[in-house]
């Protein structure tokens, strides 16, 4: 048993110690290959910093904005649209705050936005715009199936597969390229920024994705509380109809010089008088608790207050030269010290 433990003993030492051999080979061989490898990386790093200082200059739209959410429920109000079979808006809903700006990632939002028409255009849309900033009509010429391609379809109607691909192309170039979103935790702002190398689309693209993803949530926050809004405009609508027609009825009786004989002809106007004060009734709690709604409507919007937008002339930029040539050296000598090990470990193998 002891002899078994002490030849393991040995056998892990000298897999160690064979393992240390051999790093210590393959790092001796590395070394001696250090000009080659230093000529190697510096001619990464030149490639690098002439194809950043090559890429043409980006123009930057940016739009900075607060978001505030003011979410309530009203007891008094909710316990009466409840009785009437309504929905009642809960606080918070589908979207946090956080999740706005996961939106403007969406292939929805975006998608939408490509497909928004051109301010104080007819017919040029978003798209339209950016399939000109990229060549890509001029490219698509010499197809058939693209040439002739239009992104705009009837509502009864649903995308080819070729739409849908070149339309998933655009969400993933714009979201790679395009578009960048983050928030400042210390200042609490949201900050959308568009990059282009064309002035003109950096700044539409901007206005037309904060537009798009600000009204759809906020549509999509007050959906529920809108909808019982409308239901209950309608039923006060009804009764205040139903309680006019009522009045009128009994003044019409009431005027009339009726026989004392014919007294049962003031049945149908005290029926008229029951039904005018049971809808004035309804129609005092309707008209409350519609104030109610419509206050808890505006609460439970939240409000977006637009700090600062794109203005002309938009800054310049150029991506980070010095970045380039940083990564252009380092991936230059990787790639020369993995094929030196590859070479180092094809002749240990032959040895």
């Amino acid at each position: 048993m002891e002899n078994t433990q002490t030849q393991e003993s040995l056998s892990e030492e000298i897999s160690f110690k064979e393992i240390l051999i051999n790093f210590i080979k393959w790092f001796r061989y590395i070394v001696s290959k250090w000009v080659v490898i230093v000529i190697v990386a510096i001619v990464g790093g030149v490639l690098g910093f002439i194809y950043a200082n090559s890429k043409p200059l980006k123009y930057r739209a940016v739009s900075t904005f607060v978001l505030q959410e003011l979410n309530t429920n009203n007891a008094r109000g909710n316990d009466f649209v409840s009785i009437l079979g309504f929905n009642v808006p809960e606080a918070g809903g589908l979207f946090q705050g956080e999740n706005l700006l996961q939106l403007y990632r969406t292939r929805f939002m975006i998608k939408k936005t490509l497909l928004s028409k051109v301010p104080d255009s007819k017919n040029e849309y978003v798209i339209d715009r950016y399939l000109k900033i990229n060549g890509l009509r001029e490219a698509w010429k010499e197809h058939l199936k693209l040439k002739n391609i239009n992104f705009f379809i009837k509502s009864n109607k649903s995308y080819t597969r070729l739409q849908d691909s070149l339309i998933t192309a655009f969400v993933d170039d714009i979201n790679a390229n395009y578009l960048q979103v983050g928030k400042d935790d210390r200042l609490n702002f949201m900050r959308v920024e568009v990059r282009s190398p064309d002035e003109d689309f950096a700044k539409l693209f901007n206005d037309q994705i904060v537009k798009t993803v600000n009204d759809y949530y906020i549509q999509t926050k007050t959906k529920r509380s809108a909808e019982n809004l409308r239901l209950l405009q309608h039923q006060t609508d009804s009764i205040r109809a139903a309680l006019n027609g009522a009045m009128y009825r009994v003044a019409s009786s009431s005027s009339m010089n009726l026989n004392p004989a014919r007294e049962v002809l003031k049945l149908p106007s005290q029926r008229s008088q029951v039904g005018a004060e049971t809808n004035r009734s309804m129609l005092y709690e309707l008209v409350r608790d519609l104030e109610v709604s419509k206050m808890s409507l505006r609460k439970e919007t939240p409000l977006i207050q637009i700090m600062d937008e794109p203005v002309f002339p938009l800054p310049k930029f150029r991506d980070s030269r010095a970045k380039a040539l940083t990564m252009g050296t380092l991936a230059a000598a990787l790639l020369t010290i993995a094929l030196y090990s590859a070479i180092y470990l094809y002749k240990r193998i032959l040895e």
